[in-house]
Formats: C-alpha cells, structure tokens, sequence
C-alpha cells in the first residue's frame, strides 16, 4: 500500500491524512471507506526537526 502514496493518495490529499489512512489497518480493509482513526506522528516528527534544525542554524550565523 505504500506504493498509493505518490500516484494515487497525494493527488487529492495531504501527506499527514494520506499517511494516517496508510497506517490504518481497518480502513485499509474497508477499502478506504471512513477516515483514518489513527494518528501518523511521522510528519510532525520531521516539522519538529527541521524547525530545530533551522533555528539551530539561524542562531549560528553572525
């Protein structure tokens, strides 16, 4: 299934619901039918990253 993400999922969706309904066993079982009961914190994580990342690095320039 993680091969809908690109060609199938992101073409009307956002990543977070797309990776939400990816990761929801039930909902992949009823066909897509419903909304994603589960919770993906993958994306969060990166966001939380990256912002740190940038603040790291804008804290390192003169």
């Amino acid at each position: 299934n993680s091969k809908m993400i690109r060609p199938v999922c992101l073409e009307c969706h956002g990543l977070d619901f797309s990776l939400n309904a990816l990761a929801d066993e039930a909902l992949i079982q009823s066909n897509f039918q419903g909304q994603p009961a589960q919770i993906n914190d993958s994306v969060s994580m990166a966001r939380a990253l990256q912002q740190a990342h940038e603040k790291k690095k804008a804290n390192k320039q003169p």
